[in-house]
């Protein structure tokens, strides 16, 4: 039997439409629709995930690093969006540089914790750390620049460290990053 268009007859001696065989198994489950989302129009910049907003909620024990493209950005659940966005375009003046050229992994981790957690006692806002490309290193990796998101995830660092972005190329660029530092209560 030959199928016409839209009659929902089949030739391959099927018993019936989807929904009907939907209604007879015992083991189909339904899947739900997630919220839509529409795509990006052609040209536009990749989307990013937003930060959470504030809502009266209580700060995440570490940071959420949401791009693993881009791993020197990060920010905590108590972090709005405009204050990411002022932070990523370079907007938020650093009080403070750490410069860690010429220093090896262990010098590097304590310098950064050392002074990150003096600068916000002296109530900083931003630093801007310097651990470099890795033009000295060894291998010529950046050694100290691909460890700092796990240094400023350090459980010594757990409600000092507010956010962090790469920083604007007059501030050195990929071999910089700015580290906002959480208000002191």
């Amino acid at each position: 039997m030959a199928r016409k268009p839209g009659d929902g007859s089949s030739s391959s001696g099927d018993d019936g439409s989807f929904a009907d065989l939907y209604g007879k198994k015992k083991n189909v489950e339904r899947i739900e629709r997630g919220p839509r989302v529409a795509p990006p129009s052609p040209g536009s910049p990749p989307r990013e995930e937003p930060p959470p907003e504030k809502a009266g909620a209580p700060p995440s024990a570490g940071l959420h690093f949401p791009d693993p493209d881009e791993p020197l950005v990060a920010y905590t659940s108590a972090v709005d969006r405009g204050t990411l966005r002022k932070l990523k375009r370079g907007k938020i003046e650093f009080q403070e540089s750490i410069n860690l050229h010429r220093l090896d992994r262990s010098s590097a981790k304590n310098r950064v914790i050392e002074a990150l957690k003096r600068a916000s006692m002296k109530g900083f806002s931003c630093v801007l750390v310097i651990p470099g490309k890795g033009m000295h290193s060894q291998d010529g990796e950046p050694l100290l620049r691909d460890a700092l998101p796990d240094w400023l995830n350090d459980s010594k660092l757990a409600g000092v460290v507010h956010a962090c972005a790469p920083a604007k190329p007059q501030d050195g660029g990929r071999g910089a990053a700015y580290v906002l530092l959480r208000p002191r209560a």
